[in-house]
């Protein structure tokens, strides 16, 4: 996966100046902005957060606030301040918060690119971290935009963090709906699922890839012949683990028989696939399936095609 693309323009670095909405400002906004210019970030914090509690409609406060924790690291708290300036409904503060936004947009790509040419594992993945830090860091100053959290997404994949990067990706699906972005969220929906499958966790897996196979992503495509099998397999190995805890304990409990029922739809569309090695893929499962819900003649002529399909290939 490759990063969209670097921002066209290198945005200037935050102007200081910002224009007064009205008369004067208070001791400690005077205060926390000359120590914001002076890049004493932890005395700006402490006089931006004393002016929000005796002013909280001061839009600019909040705004600088927010700036001032981003600068900190302090993400999480960022994120409020964010919340309670656009709260106030004014907006004045957009050149500034672009402003920052690029900057920390263009640190995020470099260290991105960082990662990538990276041939140290491990330095990699401290710059995957750090261009996670910038890009989420532009995310809190601008929540809607489509590029910053189709890049977070792309690194928490590459990082293997699939739940996380699922999320930002659905935000990405909730604004553009293309078939491009549809792919890139299923695969993920994938990996996530097969982690989830991993832990025996076959509920929750089997959700991740049936939302998989409900994005408008055409039936023949790779990615989502794979969803398919995917839950075709969970579905057998959800059955396969309830007929072996009850097979000492409650031998006549036939109830893992349906969660094969539930896996035959799934491999058996899965069957019909123009890729021999999905199709091969499907019957190896099917000869189980149809084997345990006593299909005789139907694992019969899976076994058939399985061994015909394993001929083609040598």
């Amino acid at each position: 996966m490759k990063l969209i693309f670097k921002s066209l323009i290198f945005l200037s670095i935050i102007s200081f100046m910002a224009t007064y909405d009205s008369g004067c400002s208070s001791t400690e906004e005077t205060t926390a902005k000359l120590a914001f210019q002076q890049g004493d970030f932890e005395k700006a914090e402490k006089e931006f957060n004393k002016e929000t509690q005796q002013n909280p409609a001061n839009e600019e406060a909040w705004v600088y606030l927010a700036m001032t924790e981003i600068q900190l690291n302090k993400l999480p708290e960022a994120e409020v301040a964010m919340k309670k300036y656009r709260g106030i409904g004014k907006n004045t503060y957009g050149k500034e918060i672009m402003d920052l936004w690029g900057k920390r947009y263009d640190d995020g790509y470099k260290n991105y690119q960082n990662a990538l040419q990276s041939k140290d594992k491990t330095q990699a993945q401290q710059m995957y971290n750090l261009a996670l830090k910038d890009f989420e860091s532009a995310v809190i100053l601008m929540p809607d935009s489509i590029l910053v959290n189709k890049n977070i997404g792309i690194i928490y994949s590459k990082l293997g963090m699939p739940v996380e990067a699922v999320k930002y990706y659905s935000r990405v699906l909730e604004k553009v709906n293309d078939e491009a972005t549809a792919l890139q969220y299923a695969k993920l929906l994938n990996d996530l699922g097969a982690d989830l499958l991993k832990q025996n966790k076959y509920e929750e897996s089997i959700a991740e890839f049936k939302k998989a196979t409900q994005l408008d992503i055409p039936k023949n495509n790779a990615v989502y012949e794979v969803s398919t099998y995917n839950l075709g397999l969970a579905f057998l190995k959800w059955g396969e683990s309830i007929r072996i805890k009850n097979q000492d304990t409650n031998p006549d409990d036939m109830s893992y028989k349906d969660k094969y029922k539930e896996a035959l739809p799934y491999l058996e569309e899965l069957s019909a696939s123009k890729d021999k090695n999905n199709e091969l893929a499907a019957y190896e499962l099917l000869v189980q399936v149809y084997g345990n819900l006593n299909m005789t003649d139907k694992a019969l002529e899976a076994i058939k095609k399985r061994d015909e399909l394993k001929n083609q290939k040598q």
